[in-house]
């Protein structure tokens, strides 16, 4: 369960830092 709950952080900081290299990209 501690393995799936750091994958699922892991994951979300993943999309959450993407989210904002394309914001610096569009803007």
């Amino acid at each position: 369960q501690i393995i799936l709950i750091c994958f699922l952080g892991y994951s979300l900081m993943f999309l959450v830092s993407s989210g904002f290299l394309a914001l610096g990209t569009v803007f």
